[in-house]
């Protein structure tokens, strides 16, 4: 019974908790794929692209601690589907690399013209080479990562990025600033080919920084052996070894498998291990090894053997009793993306879990919900905060006093 419940919470879980800490599926100026792979036995990530407009797709794959590693574009049509195996697009040298792939769409018309002579190309214009507030949101995705090895498939979570909703670094986060005369109008400072670390800034479609963080898993506590989870937390900003509070940077000597040893510096967060019984286990600690993306198994428990074995992620000390529950995550410390690819004879496949957030109430500065307040769910992704006219509480507080875009409200409605 526990593993066909299990299958039908997988079911629910996947389909209930997307709206609460992820937009997927949903046109923006950019995509976020939070986890790109591929190994020599043809498991790879791929990736299904749809624009509703033509332009340019500049695509940029970063490793773990957002090292720019490789980069280029590629010209799309409107309402063109577009799908690529990122074994084939990375080439060999990307073998067993993790990393995230982050593509831009630029709708402001051709880079190159028809001879491919960079020295006649037009001169940039308006918005060509660079993502600005005049360019179209109409680029979505889905991707899975597909093993033929299993004959088996992993749904994952591609989110959009907007101009819109702040996501973007600008001009030193002076969004419409960037000496254009127009006040409304704004540009990357950056050229689409040339994306760093702090281009992206926000991720208004996942978690936010403050949030409480609920990361699912299942596991038998023999390592690849029927019940496994790997949990992939993707985030905006520093969060590893050498971010935060010095104090929580703890360094490791692990040693190699070649009998050396190695320093592994982690950054330690303390988390709590909650079951299906509902009790909270002990705390533990997650401890973090790159500053964006982290990959944990949650069976290997020593930061050394998850460092040897590839993962960039450990809890220390869970209690190994509890095999079906969830690593509870407090006030997180950016915006983030989680999710959790379980494994299972149970139901025979391999799912998908968005894991899910709060945010604690704050209508009224207390934190807990009153009588009179209600959560809008809509109001969730409104970055100018809650609509002040509809009487309804907002957990980001109370937001403007005018009809601030992108909601206009009118007062009495």
């Amino acid at each position: 019974m526990k593993k066909l419940s299990l299958a039908l919470a997988v079911t629910s879980a996947l389909g209930a908790s997307a709206a609460n800490a992820a937009i997927v599926s949903e046109f923006g100026n950019a995509v976020l794929v939070p986890w790109t792979h591929f190994d020599g036995e043809g498991r790879t990530t791929t990736v299904g692209l749809t624009s509703c407009a033509a332009g340019t797709v500049y695509w940029t794959f970063f490793n773990e601690n957002s090292l720019h590693l490789r980069d280029d574009r590629f010209g799309i049509t409107e309402n063109e589907q577009l799908n690529f195996a990122w074994s084939e697009v990375g080439g060999a040298a990307f073998e067993d690399e993790d990393g995230y792939l982050l593509l831009v769409l630029d709708t402001a018309g051709p880079l190159e013209d028809a001879d491919n002579d960079p020295a006649t190309d037009p001169v940039p214009g308006a918005a060509d080479g660079r993502l600005g507030s005049t360019d179209s949101a109409c680029l979505a995705a889905n991707a899975f990562y597909v093993d033929p090895v299993a004959d088996d498939v992993s749904f994952i979570p591609a989110v959009p990025l907007n101009w819109a909703w702040n996501d973007f670094l600008v001009n030193g986060d002076a969004r419409f600033n960037v000496g254009i005369a127009e006040p409304n109008v704004g540009y990357l400072t950056r050229d689409l080919l040339d994306l760093g670390p702090d281009d992206v800034k926000g991720l208004w479609a996942g978690s936010k920084a403050g949030e409480t963080l609920y990361m699912r898993y299942l596991k038998n506590d023999i390592v690849d052996n029927e019940e496994d989870t790997r949990i992939v937390t993707w985030s905006v900003g520093d969060v590893g070894p050498g971010s935060g509070n010095p104090n929580d940077t703890i360094e490791y000597v692990c040693e190699t498998a070649t009998g050396g040893f190695r320093d592994v510096p982690v950054r330690r967060y303390t988390v709590f291990q909650y079951g299906t019984n509902q009790n909270a286990g002990p705390s533990v600690n997650l401890e973090l090894q790159y500053t964006e993306l982290n990959i944990m198994d949650v069976e290997i428990t020593d930061t050394c053997d998850a460092w040897e074995a590839g993962f960039g992620a450990a809890v220390n000390f869970m209690d190994t009793a509890v095999d079906d529950g969830f690593i509870l995550w407090r006030n997180i410390p950016a915006d983030l993306l989680s999710f959790s690819i379980v494994s299972s004879n149970g139901f025979s496949a391999t799912q998908t879990l968005i894991n899910p957030s709060r945010v604690p109430h704050m209508a009224d500065g207390t934190g807990t919900f009153e009588d009179d307040e209600r959560f809008n769910i809509f109001e969730r992704y409104n970055p100018e905060g809650d609509n002040p006219y509809d009487g309804l509480g907002d957990a980001f507080g109370p937001g403007g006093d005018d009809d601030t875009p992108p909601y206009e409200f009118t007062p009495g409605l």
